[in-house]
């Protein structure tokens, strides 16, 4: 492995190469058609909220669009999806202001859906500049740093960070189903399994997991960024008697001081410490996270800094390292989908996989999701972590 100090201490030559190549070919005068196929949301794909223009940044712009807005019934600038564009979307607008598309899943710079080489090819140009898009470490600058982060994501979609959650949107619907039937048979969004194509086990995947969204597996984090913070809080505060399911903890049918209450108890959790070490929140603790924390190294983040103790270090890749291959399942015995409870929505996820290699529904790991896991989700149904 050769270093390559201006993309970061992690990529190999022949990934270099790779991304030379393409740069190339995006720069040539036949790479028309190839550069408009590289915009900002794949098919399927709703942009990250708040994100009106679609450029994958939360700005003024986006505040001046919604504000037009104010009165109508546009579904663009309607965020919580009440019917109508008012007061409460101005307030949720302004608690995300400043979000990209990465802080929905790490490394999508161009916010298709999924991490891949046209993230480099985005994010490359940019080396050295302030833009927030592709500054994922947030230091202020586009550094060797950030392709560090996107290349330990890369292959990641918003169809495993939220299980199910196809088009990003935050929440499982039969907006996913129908994302995931028009990839078929391809790499994209939908593939929630991550085995390298959207087929018919993503599709029950998302059958199983109907009605869940961005809280189900870390409760509080109402905008899906892997950390319950002042953000959530928010815009929960924003939709207070509205019946705003993401921001509606105890299913009660209207957002309340309870449903407040539920999420100070959750504030400051990350996805790193409801499974030790899963920085990229994806239900897995491996080698993608570990290059993540790396990158992060010496910075405030507070998903990289497991240990809370206000910096990314040596302590919390020890803390990783210790929990390296760690599933859901490991921390409630036939937990598939981390949230807290083993139920149905477990079953329908291994019976959906069988015969498969997807790590999350390997409980006994074995390498293969078999009748034995399914026998270990049958037999702790109706457990929870409390």
């Amino acid at each position: 492995m050769t270093t390559q100090p201006t993309l970061g201490e992690h990529m190999t030559r022949a990934f270099f190469i790779t991304i030379a190549s393409l740069s190339l070919t995006i720069t040539s005068g036949t790479a028309n058609a190839a550069t408009r196929s590289f915009r900002t949301s794949g098919p399927g794909v709703s942009p990250i909220m708040g994100d009106l223009n679609n450029d994958c940044l939360v700005n003024v712009d986006d505040l001046n669009t919604l504000l037009r807005a104010v009165g109508s019934t546009s579904q663009a600038a309607d965020l919580n999806d009440d019917g109508r564009v008012d007061r409460r979307d101005v307030n949720m607008l302004d608690a995300v202001f400043g979000s990209t598309c990465s802080d929905r899943l790490t490394g999508d710079v161009n916010g298709d859906g999924v991490v891949s080489v046209r993230d480099f090819i985005k994010a490359l140009p940019l080396i050295g500049s302030s833009n927030p898009t592709a500054d994922l470490d947030n230091d202020g600058e586009v550094t060797g740093n950030d392709l560090a982060i996107i290349e330990g994501n890369l292959g990641a979609t918003v169809g495993a960070r939220v299980l199910g959650d196809a088009t990003g949107d935050g929440l499982v619907n039969i907006r996913d189903i129908l994302a995931a039937l028009a990839q078929q048979g391809r790499n994209g969004p939908a593939d929630c399994d991550g085995d390298g194509s959207v087929t018919a086990d993503d599709l029950k995947i998302i059958q199983a997991r109907m009605g869940a969204n961005t809280t189900t597996s870390l409760p509080g984090d109402i905008n899906g960024d892997r950390r319950v913070d002042e953000i959530d809080q928010a815009l929960l505060e924003a939709n207070f008697g509205g019946d705003w399911a993401r921001a509606d903890a105890d299913n009660d049918g209207t957002v309340t001081v309870s449903d407040l209450i539920d999420l100070l108890g959750n504030i400051s959790s990350t996805s790193a410490q409801v499974l030790n070490g899963d920085v990229n929140g994806d239900g897995v603790v491996n080698d993608a996270d570990q290059l993540m924390l790396t990158a992060y190294f010496g910075t405030d983040d507070a998903v990289a800094d497991i240990n809370g103790d206000g910096i990314a270090n040596t302590a919390d890749l020890l803390s990783l390292l210790g929990g390296f291959g760690l599933i859901y399942a490991d921390n409630l015995a036939g937990d598939v989908d981390g949230d807290c409870v083993v139920d149905t929505t477990d079953t329908k996820l291994i019976r959906a996989t069988l015969g498969s290699e997807w790590t999350q529904g390997d409980i006994n790991g074995d390498g293969t999701v078999t009748t034995d896991d399914l026998g270990l989700v049958i037999s702790n149904q109706g457990n929870t972590c409390e």
